[in-house]
């Protein structure tokens, strides 16, 4: 509980032991780029949802986010962070770095599992087959 608190405290960069490098974004970069410069010094803590999702769309401070993610949707697997209902839930569905995340020795696989089941039972319109399956998968990960 104590790391998860000073975590808290820390921004993506310092968790991650690195510093920007690069050139101060300008008009000519992209919104991706802007965004994870403005977001690379914000104590976690302080992160909203849809920076958590954008964050984790990254693979960014995965041990740190995942968990934040996790409590967000764990009363609400369907929450709209940003674009569509359960686009947070998505981000964590789709992470692919590092390879193999999702693996049975993720201490936040048999959570994140719950949270597929919960949310299998109430799929809104929309929500694609891929996706669908991605979470039957998950859920399935703890029978």
């Amino acid at each position: 509980m104590r790391k998860t608190k000073e975590a808290a405290r820390c921004s993506i960069s310092q968790l991650g032991g690195w510093t920007w490098t690069q050139p101060v974004p300008d008009e000519v970069d992209s919104s991706v780029i802007k965004r994870f410069y403005a977001l690379r010094n914000t104590p976690i803590g302080t992160l909203s949802p849809a920076d958590l999702r954008f964050l984790i769309g990254q693979h960014e401070c995965l041990e740190f986010l995942v968990p934040m993610a996790l409590g967000l949707l764990a009363n609400d697997p369907w929450l709209e962070a940003e674009y569509y209902p359960g686009d947070l839930l998505i981000s964590l569905l789709r992470i692919e770095h590092p390879p193999r995340y999702w693996s049975k020795g993720n201490k936040d696989l048999s959570r994140f599992s719950s949270i597929a089941k919960a949310a299998i039972r109430s799929v809104p319109n929309g929500t694609s087959r891929k996706d669908i399956r991605l979470l039957e998968s998950v859920a399935s990960s703890f029978e």
